[in-house]
């Protein structure tokens, strides 16, 4: 209503009404750009859940993610399951909820009957799938490759962002948390006791994994910046990755797409 107005005043002088339609013009076309940006920076969000602090130090196992809540399109995710009583891995949507059984085999099942204390999550339509080489002693060098590699690609380090890792991978170290179901009282100490240890090699799979400077202690650990899980093609192997050793490996790499 106030712009017919504002027309219908400045009608009988055709310089005025020009000047306002150019200047509406350019208003709508910033807005559009603006737009435009937003929709590009909400292409997609981490989304963090609890902390992995609480849990590590036994003052919170609450269950607070139900991932049967959460919609499973284009789902990426990483946590532990209630209770510290397996690992959680979903890749586009698909749930690897990984234990270790009674003879400490890995079972893994893809329902989404599962709860978590913390967890990290992104929905991800598109990615931008490069291929590039990989020379890894240790999970660290993860965290500097994927760093200069989204630095290169243009990416904003301050803005946490998922990635995913495909290769054969020579050496492979990864564990399962697996707490007592007796135990109450949990630390620093007991949880390193808790975790069950799988080492591979010659492994075909995908690392999945989330960057991010500003959540140490929420779902990163305090001195790291990447959260790493991993899950082989067969699906037989899944959890949180602790070690990698491979040299001049041809991965490819998937960022999400701006």
């Amino acid at each position: 209503m106030s712009l017919l107005i504002t027309l219908r005043l400045f009608s009988k002088n055709s310089f005025n009404v020009i000047f306002i339609n150019r200047t509406i013009f350019i208003v709508i076309f910033i807005s559009a750009l603006q737009l435009s940006s937003a929709q590009q920076t909400d292409a997609y969000q981490v989304k963090a859940v609890s902390s992995m602090k609480k849990v590590m130090m036994g003052t919170d196992f609450s269950a607070h993610i139900d991932w049967d809540t959460i919609p499973k399109a284009n789902l990426y995710a990483l946590a532990p399951m209630n209770r510290l009583q397996g690992e959680v891995t979903i890749i586009d949507g698909k749930m690897h909820a990984s234990q270790v059984d009674k003879d400490s085999q890995v079972t893994i099942r893809h329902d989404y009957k599962v709860k978590s204390p913390f967890a990290v999550y992104a929905h991800v339509d598109h990615w931008e799938s490069y291929e590039t080489k990989l020379s890894t002693n240790k999970v660290s060098d993860i965290q500097d490759f994927i760093e200069k590699f989204a630095s290169d690609k243009g990416y904003d380090l301050d803005k946490p962002f998922p990635f995913r890792i495909k290769g054969n991978f020579d050496k492979l170290k990864y564990h399962i948390i697996s707490m007592p179901k007796g135990q109450k009282k949990h630390n620093h100490q007991l949880h390193q006791q808790a975790k069950e240890f799988f080492d591979l090699q010659n492994e075909k799979g995908e690392l999945l994994g989330f960057y991010s400077r500003q959540h140490q202690g929420i779902f990163t650990h305090k001195g790291q910046l990447i959260h790493v899980h991993f899950v082989d093609d067969e699906e037989k192997n899944a959890g949180h990755l602790d070690g990698l050793s491979t040299e001049d490996t041809t991965v490819e790499v998937l960022v999400p797409a701006p």
